[in-house]
């Protein structure tokens, strides 16, 4: 078998350069469309490297395109996280969707995983051209994501058995007064972590098309309650959502590096019920 082409660059960005992975189908392989992968945040889009990368060769082997690219203070690209704003990020993000569909002449699925969803979402709202999205156990709401990071801020200090350690809610006031917050060795500064906040996995209305893909640690038979009603409300919405519970690790939050061929089957199968749609 043909292996895809892979092609690294650094992209320009809002606030500088971002750097950039673009697979691209072999050549005796029949181009079918374009992915954008929109990565986790924090130590999540480092434990996630090995799956993505994996998924991104699967799909470029039948024939899609498929960016990854590291966001403003993320990876490989330019500044520091501390720096980083969501405004940014969407901006770098729409931007990158344009190119990547000039490039390929195919509109781009929208690959998000975990908060990469969210990111996911927001560009499908500000463009209601990019409305084929793919989900990986997305992240139901910023809220939710930030109460997740200060549950470990909090166990992580008491395990290291500092006095006096802060509450979630004391460090969300930090947030509140301005002040930034460091979480596993990111600095979550008050701007993003505020934006961060307000963000929620609500459908853009108009329709679309959406696969769904929650992991569960054993068996798989069913959506968790909670994906159910996520995938409920976007249905509601006017869009068509093909979802899949899938059993395997959550690769994002352990401590070796897991694999899940499960994951990637089912996203290869469901990319390609996807039509392409060209520009």
């Amino acid at each position: 078998m043909s292996t895809p082409e892979l092609a690294a660059f650094f992209a320009p960005g809002t606030a500088g350069k971002l750097f950039s992975l673009l697979y691209c189908p072999p050549a005796n392989i029949t181009v079918r469309g374009a992915v954008m992968y929109l990565a986790p945040v924090a130590e999540e889009m480092n434990k996630g490297r090995r799956m993505a990368a994996l998924q991104a060769r699967a799909w470029a082997n039948v024939g899609w395109f498929v960016l990854q690219q590291d966001s403003f203070g993320c990876g490989d690209s330019a500044g520091e996280f501390a720096d980083a704003t969501w405004a940014g990020w969407l901006a770098d993000a729409l931007r990158a969707a344009h190119w990547l569909a000039e490039r390929t002449g195919h509109r781009p699925v929208l690959w998000g995983a975990r908060a990469g969803a969210l990111l996911a979402c927001a560009m499908a709202h500000q463009d209601e051209l990019l409305r084929q999205v793919l989900f990986w156990h997305p992240v139901a709401s910023g809220k939710l994501l930030l109460q997740q990071l200060l549950r470990l801020k909090v166990a992580g200090n008491l395990f290291a058995a500092e006095p006096g350690g802060a509450s979630t809610r004391q460090w969300r006031a930090c947030w509140e007064a301005g002040q930034g917050v460091e979480i596993a060795g990111y600095e979550w500064s008050s701007a993003l972590a505020l934006a961060c906040d307000a963000l929620a996995l609500t459908p853009p209305s108009g329709g679309g098309q959406l696969a769904w893909l929650e992991l569960a640690g054993g068996p798989a038979s069913d959506l968790s309650p909670a994906a159910q009603a996520g995938v409920s409300a976007w249905r509601a919405a006017g869009w068509a959502v093909d979802a899949q519970p899938v059993s395997g690790a959550a690769f994002w939050q352990v401590v070796e590096i897991v694999e899940v061929p499960e994951l990637i089957h089912y996203s290869t199968q469901m990319l390609e019920n996807l039509p392409a749609v060209d520009i």
